[in-house]
């Protein structure tokens, strides 16, 4: 688990592979949530992906808000959530 400082600057990014079929495109949405009801978020289109191409998104720069652990969540348009199944979630 990586460990964070409070108040010091952080970058994050994704890389993202499409492992099935072709993707069309569509959005990435992010959230780091912390106990005390601070939170990030940010959106990065995403382009088309063949099968077995990846993508990385831009590098998004925050920090650590809060002490505690960060929830964080992703959401995305098609997201498949296991390679062997073939029901997509939006």
């Amino acid at each position: 688990m990586k460990s964070f400082i409070l108040g010091e600057k952080y970058e994050i990014s994704f890389e993202l592979k499409n492992i099935k079929n072709e993707f069309k495109g569509g959005e990435l949405r992010f959230q780091i949530a912390w106990p005390n009801g601070q939170q990030v978020m940010d959106h990065f289109p995403i382009p088309p992906l063949k099968k077995d191409e990846t993508y990385n998104t831009p590098v998004f720069e925050t920090e650590s808000l809060s002490e505690g652990y960060g929830l964080v969540f992703i959401n995305m348009d098609h997201l498949v959530l296991d390679k062997d199944s073939e029901k997509n979630y939006t």
